[in-house]
């Protein structure tokens, strides 16, 4: 549990006796730090048992608040850290210390409680892992790479010459709730890197994800429901979905981080030159958020069977660059071995578990894209059904090699906005792939630059 710490200059029993004097709210959340913070004397006791903090809160009131803040602070104390490293530096007859670290990183899992972190020393390690125990939320259950000195290597789970694997293998599978995993280089894995499979609560923080043959990370289920509160947050991403490395396929490609779920969040992620789509999300109440997304196969970020979603501050880029984007002898999508590498992608696809989630009521803005094919694109395809109450604001698209924008026609659309955009398109391609504004759309306030003029560049 995360605590505020006192106010620099102040002893610890100083800061709580200060605190006494403020509101009831204050004095909770002051009553909460000192009961983690060790050496409250004022307050680890006499606090607790004392009647109440006013006359108008009840005595049961404030020890049972006061009590689950306690056992909160009891977890985290009896938290323990253990140490593995490859063999020969590890053995598993070693206590997992710093000093004489374990070497099986499965074993040390199982052995893992709630508040407990274990600790990757540098290396490489050519084996998976996966949870048997879940975390808690006051002490989830934590699996970091050990920090190293600039520019050295390490902890590494590299997944080469394990040979052929299934859609489900993930060299790191996040099989249990309140689990973090953070600082870990993840290579070669002939399946996924990092997969939540079913599972919530969950932190993907600052892991470099390279040439998985499925993508480098991913959180999802049979459904759009199970998986919620995860967070994906300042990863490196980069040469992911080898599997699709041919570019043979037609559809069914994954991409390079992908989440179908609810309440989730994408953020401060770098997404680079993969053989699918940057980020790709399904499901309800997703933000994605100021990610780098450059260079791929397919959409830069995907929108499908989504709802209720924010895609805010991110930057896409799709640049001629094989073999993850191929222009082809003239501009296209696809066809003739070219690669899609749109910027921003809304769509309904046919869910693999057959329920339907149609995208609407999503929010686009203050995101630059730049050099895709189509920097914004709305495909009508598979189960289609147009998009819904979506609003498209205050972005910046730039320069379409097919067109600018690209919407296709659907009876389904309805209510959506486009407004207060800067649209600069300097290729001699269309800013629209069609002469009018699209029915179901309102266009206003855009700046348009360049390119044919379309009628819909009047407010």
């Amino acid at each position: 549990m995360i605590v505020p710490a006192p106010p620099v200059g102040t002893g610890i029993n100083e800061h709580c006796a200060v605190t006494h004097k403020k509101s009831f709210d204050d004095k909770l959340t002051s009553r909460a730090g000192c009961l983690i913070i060790p050496g409250c004397r004022t307050c680890l006791v006499s606090r607790l048992m004392k009647l109440s903090v006013n006359e108008e809160h009840s005595m049961k009131l404030t020890i049972k608040i006061g009590a689950g803040w306690l056992f909160a602070a009891l977890v985290t104390a009896g938290a323990a850290e253990i140490f593995v490293a490859p063999v020969p530096r590890g053995a598993d007859g070693n206590p997992g210390t710093r000093a004489q670290p374990k070497a099986n990183i499965q074993q040390a899992i199982w052995n893992l409680k709630p508040g407990d972190t274990l600790t990757l020393l540098a290396g490489v390690y050519t084996t998976p892992f996966s949870f048997a125990r879940s975390g808690t939320a006051a002490a989830p259950i934590r699996v970091r790479g050990d920090a190293v000195a600039s520019g050295g290597e390490g902890a590494v789970i590299d997944g080469t010459g394990l040979g052929p694997a299934g859609p489900e293998f993930s060299m790191i599978a996040v099989s249990a709730n309140h689990i973090t995993i953070e600082g870990i280089e993840v290579r070669n894995s002939p399946g996924w890197g990092i997969s939540v499979w079913g599972k919530t609560n969950a932190t993907i923080r600052q892991n470099k994800i390279f040439g998985c043959a499925m993508g480098g990370i991913t959180a999802g289920f049979t459904d759009y429901t199970t998986v919620r509160h995860v967070l994906i947050e300042g990863n490196t991403l980069r040469d992911n979905c080898r599997a699709n490395a041919a570019h043979r396929a037609l559809a069914g490609w994954p991409a390079s981080l992908s989440v179908g779920g609810n309440e989730c969040i994408v953020r401060d992620n770098l997404v680079e030159r993969g053989h699918g789509e940057g980020i790709a999300v399904g499901g309800d109440r997703i933000v994605v958020e100021r990610n780098v997304v450059r260079n791929h196969f397919s959409a830069g970020i995907y929108l499908d069977n989504a709802t209720n979603c924010v895609v805010r501050a991110n930057f896409v880029q799709q640049q001629p660059e094989p073999p993850y984007y191929m222009a082809g002898q003239e501009p296209g999508y696809l066809t003739g071995g070219r690669s899609i590498s749109t910027g921003i992608q809304l769509a309904n696809e046919r869910p693999f578990h057959g329920k339907a989630n149609p995208t609407a009521d999503n929010l686009i803005e203050w995101n630059v894209v730049a050099g895709a094919k189509a920097a914004l694109y709305y495909g009508e395809y598979q189960l289609g059904g147009g998009i819904k109450r979506t609003r498209f604001e205050r972005n910046t698209f730039i320069d379409g090699s097919v067109s600018l924008i690209h919407i296709d026609s659907s009876a389904g659309h309805a209510d959506n906005v486009f407004a207060d955009n800067r649209c600069v398109q300097t290729l001699p391609r269309p800013v629209l792939n069609s002469a009018s504004v699209p029915a179901g759309f309102t266009f206003r306030d855009n700046l348009w630059l360049g390119g044919p003029p379309p009628a819909q560049r009047k407010p």
